[in-house]
């Protein structure tokens, strides 16, 4: 039998934490893309009320989807620079 070392039992927990993070950050990916489908539901109540047209509601969510998902390796690399704060 062998005991564990301080060493040991910390790279352990840090294996757990990221699997933890990766499930959870795959969970809140899901939730983040039902947003995007339900898109759809809003589209024809805000061109109703704001008449903006349905060409420039979906034009602007595009600009959106697009920022969000381009922007996220500077913010990574942000994080890696600065930290978590």
């Amino acid at each position: 039998m062998s005991v564990l070392t301080t060493t040991e039992a910390g790279a352990k927990a840090t294996d757990a934490t990221r699997w933890s993070q990766l499930i959870f950050g795959i969970i809140l990916h899901g939730d983040d893309r039902q947003l995007a489908y339900g898109w759809t539901l809003f589209v024809g109540p805000i061109d109703q009320k704001y008449h903006w047209g349905r060409a420039a509601i979906q034009v602007a969510f595009t600009i959106f989807v697009l920022t969000e998902t381009w922007l996220v390796p500077i913010e990574g690399y942000l994080i890696d620079k600065f930290g978590p704060r």
